[in-house]
């Protein structure tokens, strides 16, 4: 997830705000939230819910919005309190919805290989969403927007690309207006052969 947590780190310079948010921060007119010092936003995308107990089971609160399972990909209505059973390798985390949440390769220590292939781990819902990718001095934006299809704009730049599509299964696809193989129901490569910008609309 370096590309997510430097990239946040970044917009954490550039806006004073922290990258562990506490959820009153973000969610100001719910008064639920005033009350819970245990869960927090891990940048903007990501709502960790740490277990504090020894019975492997947690009471998680998830504010207004549709949220998304990270382990089980199953959506989960906000402004409701839930019983989670999590076991000692499971940390609950809940992704915003329309989240972009940019991932680089494994690797066994930071840099040990260039940032290529991204993969794009998208969560479309409903309407418009922005990341920007910071890399080596490059900044590479994302725009995804959610309507009857998904839409999904990358900058220039000579990455090569997955998007990964939760929450919804296309049937067609086009890649800068031109229709494509889907590779599965949920994910496509986008192999680059220099710099490029990319518009790729699912339904």
């Amino acid at each position: 997830m370096m590309p997510y947590i430097y990239s946040e780190a970044v917009k954490a310079v550039n806006t004073g705000l922290p990258m562990h948010k506490a959820l009153v921060m973000e969610y100001a007119g719910d008064p639920t939230v005033a009350g819970i010092d245990w869960e927090y936003l891990f940048g903007d995308s990501i709502l960790v819910a740490p277990v504090m107990n020894e019975d492997d089971r947690a009471t998680i609160y998830l504010p207004e919005g549709l949220w998304t399972d990270y382990w089980t990909k199953r959506q989960i209505a906000g402004r409701q309190w839930m019983t989670y059973d999590a076991t000692l390798d499971i940390l609950p985390l809940f992704i915003r919805e329309n989240a972009i949440i940019p991932m680089g390769p494994v690797m066994q220590y930071v840099n040990e290989k260039p940032l290529d292939t991204i993969t794009l781990d998208l969560y479309p819902i409903i309407g418009t969403n922005l990341f920007t990718i910071y890399d080596a001095g490059e900044a590479i934006t994302i725009r995804m927007t959610a309507d009857d299809g998904v839409t999904v704009e990358i900058s220039e730049s000579d990455r090569n690309f997955r998007l990964l599509v939760n929450n919804f299964a296309f049937a067609t696809l086009e890649v800068n207006g031109k229709a494509t193989v889907i590779e599965g129901k949920n994910i496509l490569t986008l192999d680059s052969d220099g710099k490029r910008a990319y518009s790729i609309r699912m339904k």
